[in-house]
């Protein structure tokens, strides 16, 4: 078991890597939680009151996702920066990216309601 943490992990601990991981997540939630209070409430698609239930069942491909693409992240920063990664990085790793989706997101609703 030790050589499959290795592999996941890298250089890092698996304590640090996991701990990095709690801190994108905990990025990734703020980013999403606040994408979602500037929802709006007059869709057909979106409940009028607030629901975790939906909340998550909306946004989990999102949030998995990005964490996938933290795992790597954290995974090869320090063959990459010769470094470790610090958890403050790692806390911006989760608020950038889903930042990312959501002005891919924004672009592509601008560029659809312009061809219409």
């Amino acid at each position: 078991m030790s050589d499959f943490t290795s592999y996941l992990a890298g250089s890092l601990t698996l304590p640090h890597f996991l701990a990095g991981m709690l801190f994108v997540g905990l990025g990734l939630l703020l980013t999403l939680l606040l994408d979602v209070s500037r929802r709006d409430g007059d869709s057909p698609r979106t409940p009028r009151r607030w629901s975790w239930r939906f909340f998550w069942r909306d946004n989990m491909l999102r949030f998995v996702l990005n964490l996938l693409v933290a795992v790597a992240l954290i995974r090869f920063w320090p063959d990459i920066k010769g470094e470790e990664i610090g958890m403050f990085h790692c806390f911006c790793i989760g608020l950038c990216f889903d930042s990312l989706y959501i002005a891919v997101r924004t672009v592509r609703k601008k560029m659809k309601n312009n061809d219409e």
